[in-house]
Parts: structure tokens; sequence; C-alpha cells
């Protein structure tokens, strides 16, 4: 993973563990390994609950179906995820019922996606009764951070102390953390935390509860703390080439639950839903663009485009451009983004980059990936659109210092289009057809200079239309997936 994202992931992984602190939690778990869960007798879905349950089981129900109003019921989801196809855990997915504390009182844990995308973080709660009628939240939290850096998993420990929580965390100083925690009405409290940071020394640094330890130390006091104990893995995403058992386990251990609680299972729960393209819509697009806005920042005005800053000349800055156009006309639009890549040799322009991409059987498909060299002058971007095809045209200046005037600017132009299966290019706008050409929708230009500003050009009333139009594009996308 990018360091930089890494460390940006843990600061608000600590944020998160800040927020739980001790009356609110942290990581959820799952699996019912409590004696008392196994003893209470199931009650009929449709009926009250029956005498012999405790009574704040009315109250876990309702908060259970009120999370499956808005996040579905339990199913094993095939997701597209770049080349890959995943088996993702949906719905209200992890439902348990473990006193976790040992005072007679089972505690309700949830866990649930924040979103239907392949790149989804995962999140929990925890509720408990105090008075054994109704239902209380210890915590709710995000599990880590998304598909896209790991597999996301949580872990009950049965000991004979209690049950654990255990997971991986971020945190600024330590790169991998692995945390235990006790579950009670006050919140959590860490019980063993180990880490590791590979960037520390030559051999790495291992922690213990915050203190350096030699690396048999840091195996022997995970192997201490877990000896005699009952250890269940719930893996959230697994590979599809992957064993799919664990999640068709733990979807079977959520459907008991259920049953205890009173609530109907999902009759195709335990099936794995076949990932289908036409259900997809544009949620491939919304991957690349998020990983754009990590690489390269929010759309922005920069107060320059010269890497001396020599220059009063503002550019646009960050992912500055996103655009969806038909091109090939086949009714789906392509996804168009430009973005302020880098600067070049010192006293030069920013370098754009810009990308085109396709949908092709449910995944996003890179046409072409390009730069407009730093050394251009007042480089922008067109777009030309036809009955049954489009074009997007880049454009810049070869000559401008030594131009004296916007007249004797001279333009280097690339067309790129679309036929369905490749990417058609143009070396000028004279070779699109007539009717293409004569049909400009947008002009943008990624930063100004004063043949433009002679011209009467507004730089930040046209700058901030084009940035209030990529927000725009980007919302409407997540919209419609």
């Amino acid at each position: 993973m990018n360091k930089k994202i890494y460390l940006i992931t843990a600061a608000l992984a600590l944020l998160l563990l800040a927020g739980c602190g001790a009356s609110s939690a942290e990581t959820g778990e799952s699996e019912p390994p409590s004696p008392s869960a196994s003893t209470s007798t199931p009650v009929d879905a449709a009926g009250p609950v029956q005498s012999d349950t405790p009574a704040y089981y009315t109250a876990y129900a309702e908060i259970v179906r009120d999370y499956q109003q808005q996040y579905g019921p339990e199913r094993i989801q095939q997701i597209h995820y770049g080349p890959d196809m995943l088996n993702c855990l949906m719905g209200v997915c992890v439902v348990r019922l473990i006193d976790f504390d040992l005072d007679g009182t089972q505690e309700l844990m949830l866990c649930w996606p924040e979103s239907e995308s392949a790149d989804h973080s995962y999140r929990y709660a925890i509720w408990t009764s105090l008075d054994g009628q109704t239902a209380a939240k210890i915590c709710e939290n995000q599990i880590l951070d998304g598909v896209q850096y790991y597999n996301p998993f949580i872990k009950l420990v049965s000991r004979a102390d209690g049950v654990f929580l255990g997971e991986d965390v971020n945190t600024p100083d330590v790169s991998e953390t692995h945390v235990y925690r006790g579950v009670s009405p006050s919140g959590l409290s860490d019980a063993l935390t180990l880490g590791y940071d590979p960037y520390s020394g030559d051999d790495g640094q291992y922690l213990v509860n915050g203190q350096s330890v030699s690396g048999d130390a840091y195996t022997k006091a995970e192997s201490d703390y877990l000896e005699g104990a009952e250890v269940t893995r719930i893996s959230f995403v697994l590979a599809d080439f992957e064993d799919s058992t664990p999640l068709v386990e733990a979807v079977r251990a959520t459907q008991e639950a259920l049953r205890l609680l009173g609530i109907e299972p999902n009759e195709t729960g335990l099936d794995i839903i076949p990932f289908d393209p036409e259900q997809v819509g544009y949620a491939p697009y919304l991957e690349m663009i998020d990983q754009y806005l990590n690489d390269f920042g929010q759309p922005q005005v920069l107060s320059s485009s010269r890497y001396d800053g020599r220059d009063d000349m503002p550019a646009l800055g960050g992912l500055c451009v996103v655009r969806t156009a038909d091109l090939d006309g086949d009714g789906t639009d392509e996804l168009i983004l430009a973005y302020a890549q880098s600067f070049a040799a010192e006293g030069s322009h920013i370098s754009y980059g810009y990308s085109i991409w396709t949908l092709r059987d449910g995944a996003a498909r890179e046409l072409i990936r390009a730069s407009i060299p730093g050394t251009a002058y007042e480089p922008g971007m067109m777009f030309y659109t036809g009955q049954t095809e489009g074009y997007m045209a880049i454009n810049y200046d070869t000559n401008t210092e030594q131009a004296t005037s916007i007249a004797n600017v001279e333009y280097e132009v690339r067309c790129y289009g679309y036929d369905g299966e490749e990417l058609v290019r143009k070396e000028s706008l004279a070779e699109l057809p007539n009717e293409v050409r004569s049909n400009e929708t947008e002009r943008i230009y990624f930063s100004a200079n004063s043949y433009r500003w002679a011209y009467g050009m507004d730089w930040d009333v046209d700058s901030q239309q084009v940035l209030s139009k990529t927000l725009d594009t980007i919302n409407l996308l997540r919209s419609s997936t």
C-alpha cells in the first residue's frame, strides 16, 4: 500500500478508537460460543417472544429489524473488483448474541457494509441490556477500511474470563497493530495490543502493549494470551477463487441468532448471488474516481501554474475534470478524467494527465492515459458530440512565449474517440466529421494567461464552473449506483 495513503487511513482509524473511548467502543466481532445463547428456546417469527427467553430479546429484535430495513437481509454477494471477483457478506450480515463479560446478560452484535460498491468498509455495533428489558448501545464503529487494502475480518476469542474481540487496526506510528479487547456495559477495554513496524530499523520493531520487545517475546505474548481459548474468525470478503465456506458459516450463525430473536432468516441467504454486470451501473467508474482523488487530490484552483511561482497564472489542481460522454453511441457513457499531475523542470508549468475509460463486462477498462507536457502553455480540453459518436480533444500552445498576440499562437491538437472496440485518434479538428465538429459542448482551460484575459476571459468564474461541473458529475455517478 502507498505509505502516505496508509498513514492517512491510520489516522482515521485512531480517531475512531478515540471516539469509542471508555463508554463507547471500537471493535466488533461475531460467532456465538456463549453457552447461554445455545440454550435459549427459538421463537416463532410471527409470534411473541416466549416466556423462557430473555425479555430484552424483544428490544434486540426491534434493533435488528430497523437495520434490516436500511441495509437489507443477510446474504453473500459477488462483486466485481478490478480484474477479480469478490464474494462479500452484505446486508445485516452478522447478528450474534454473546455474553461477553459473563454477567448473565447477552450482548447483541451487528455488522453491515457501508455501501454495496466493491471498495467499501464494514461497520459494527454492540448493544447490551442494563435493566433486562431495554437495549443500550455500547458502541458503533468502522472495521478498518474497505477491501481495497485488505480482506476485513473480526475475531471472537472465548476464554475462561470472558469473550474478547480481536481485529487489526491502523495507528499513526505503527504499520501493523493487532488488538484484543474486552466488552462490558462501560465500553471496550484493551486486553492485549500487539504492534509491528517493518519500517523501523533493519529488522523492524515489535511492540507489546506499547513496549518494544524482541520478535520471540512478541510471538509468545499472543500465544500465551490465546492458550486454551476458542478463536473464531469472521471474514467479510473472500476472493472468488477462495473457499467460500467461512462466509456461508458466518451467515448460518447469523440466521441461528435471528431465529432466537423471532426473526425469519433470508431463505436465499446461504446462496452466493452471482455478479450481474447489468446491475453494476457506474460503480467501476467511482472506484477509478476515488483512486484518482486519493492520488491527486480534490478539485481545486491553484494560485500559480508555475513550479517556481514566479508568474501570477492560476491553474486548476487536483482531479479537476470528471466528465462522462457517450463516445461510441452505444447508450453507455465513457469516463474522462483530467488531473494536475506534476511539475516538470523548474520554471515550467504543471503537467496535466488525462485518461479515458469505458465499461466492459461490468469493469472499467482504460482506453488511454497520457499527459500534457509541462512545457505546454494554455492547455485545454474540448468535447464534441454527434448523433452516433463523440470526441474529446486536447489542445495546447507550442510557441506562446514567442507569440506576440493570440492570433500568432500555434496549437497542437489531439482528438480521441471510441468505436466500441478500440480508441480512435485524430490529429486535428479538421479530421472530425462536420456534424461532430460543429457541435462543441464544452471547452475547458486548465490555466490562464494574458492572451485569454485580454480577450475577456473571466478566470474566476470559468474555473469555478469547471470544478462545479466536476463535483456535480461525481455526485451524479454516486447517486446512480
